[in-house]
């Protein structure tokens, strides 16, 4: 069982190093083994997606592996989310603090700090946010492409889900419009006069948006300025991770 998994890994190992892809008989003298050796090994390899063959009989590396690497990469991402907002929420604990994303058809919050339990990073479970009565909502529809708004909007309705906010599309894209220049997104709307409440896209290396993050303190307004620029100062540490993953 050892021998076989040894073998396993150097056949991963030398298919990785090929490049574009190699040949059985190739692989059976890099790995010096048999063929029928390789082939059986190779072989299941394939069946477990962490090899893939090509038509002409080429191996090559299997989406299982790209997917476990994307997958960790992923979660690298979301622990440097984790660290920048644990700091920002240590230093406002009286804030609630959520970092969001879009799905295919929603917008799908994937961590939150309450205001209960300073620098504690909760990870909700299917946890989705209407897209027109949040600022993580709002920041979406500001800053996010309209190719990637098309479900989200055929999923959930103006009519249904922000008309009796709202009262009209037209006054709901103009607080988009507001969202496009100042760079952050606000639901005067939906939100207490005396809080402070933001939606901050996060970018993605080549300016796309990953993400939002919303920021919401009640009931203290008197150092609004110097909160909004540490909050945007995190999200840009943020944007960068982003990149860097």
């Amino acid at each position: 069982m050892i021998q076989s998994l040894e073998r396993a890994v150097k056949i991963l190992r030398m298919v990785a190093e090929s490049g574009d892809g190699i040949r059985l008989c190739d692989l059976a003298r890099a790995c010096e083994m048999k063929r029928n050796t390789i082939f059986n090994l190779a072989d299941t390899l394939v069946s477990e997606r962490l090899l893939a063959k090509t038509a002409d009989g080429r191996y090559s590396i299997g989406n299982m592996i790209l997917e476990l690497a994307g997958g960790q990469k992923r979660n690298s991402y979301l622990l440097i989310v984790e660290k920048e907002l644990r700091d920002l929420h240590l230093k406002y604990p009286g804030a609630a603090i959520f970092y969001s994303e879009l799905g295919n058809t929603d917008i799908i919050a994937k961590l939150h700090f309450e205001q209960t339990h300073p620098g504690k990073a909760i990870y909700p479970d299917g946890m989705t946010l209407n897209p027109y009565l949040t600022v993580s909502g709002l920041a979406f529809f500001a800053f996010a492409t309209e190719e990637r708004l098309v479900s989200l909007r055929a999923k959930n309705p103006f009519d249904y889900h922000g008309l009796n906010v709202w009262c009209s599309m037209d006054k709901f894209m103009a607080q988009v419009e507001i969202a496009r220049r100042k760079g952050y997104a606000e639901t005067p709307q939906v939100t207490p006069p005396s809080d402070f409440k933001i939606g901050i896209p996060v970018r993605t290396r080549n300016g796309g948006m990953a993400g939002a993050v919303t920021f919401h303190l009640s009931a203290n307004k008197s150092n609004e300025r110097e909160i909004l620029r540490e909050v945007m100062a995190s999200v840009e540490n943020i944007s960068g991770g982003e990149g860097k993953c």
